[in-house]
């Protein structure tokens, strides 16, 4: 995906980093917002800051932050970067946008996450030279695994975005049996808001909000 911008750990290891994060957070899954490449800086990119905004009202614990290699997006770079600065965990909502969700997909496949969310999905690098060079496309996905891992898999395309034709989202729906919202007319979800990125995890966590109450 060209410039993005508009304008694991063992069963026993993931259960005590979900009850720690849970204490922290009152209860709720804290969420992680990793954007698409070439998004710099963050809370002046796309829908990123309305929806951590709107999150944070409702008490959530929301992680968004500049990432590193901001234009390569390179793998070997923002995994590590999501485990050990963002503290992606299983109790983490993981929300990624174009390249942001190839990067939650593969960190999925070794590490546990209480849901992904998947915005402008694709799962081959479309014949973009700065795409393959980013290494997420370079081996299968781990389909099974990554649907292990999380909870549940929700997914947003559109009909007409302008990088990523609708089959390979649809392809990734497909191999993840993700819950899939496509929205017409919203192109490559570029936009200052998202609303139904929020209600998604309002509602997906609308259990444990309960519960802490």
């Amino acid at each position: 995906e060209p410039n993005t911008c508009g304008g694991g750990a063992g069963g026993k290891m993931a259960e005590k980093e979900k009850k720690t994060s849970e204490k922290k957070n009152g209860g709720r899954p804290r969420v992680v917002i990793v954007p698409g490449n070439g998004c710099y800086p963050v809370d002046d990119s796309n829908w990123y800051s309305s929806v951590e905004k709107a999150l944070k009202d409702k008490g959530y614990d929301v992680a968004l932050e500049n990432m590193p290699d901001p234009n390569r997006a390179r793998e070997s770079i923002w995994l590590p970067f999501i485990e050990e600065k963002l503290k992606a965990d299983a109790n983490t909502i993981l929300v990624g946008h174009s390249s942001g969700a190839e990067a939650g997909m593969r960190y999925a496949e070794t590490r546990k996450l209480k849901g992904l969310v998947l915005v402008s999905a694709c799962y081959t690098d479309l014949g973009v030279e700065n795409e393959r060079q980013a290494g997420y496309y370079n081996r299968p996905w781990q389909w099974n695994k990554i649907k292990e891992n999380c909870e549940f898999i929700v997914q947003f395309a559109s009909n007409n975005d302008p990088f990523i034709p609708e089959k390979e989202m649809l392809h990734v729906a497909k191999n993840l049996e993700s819950e899939y919202h496509c929205l017409k007319g919203r192109g490559h979800f570029l936009g200052w808001q998202m609303a139904e990125v929020t209600d998604i995890i309002l509602e997906k966590t609308a259990a444990d909000a309960e519960e802490e109450e």
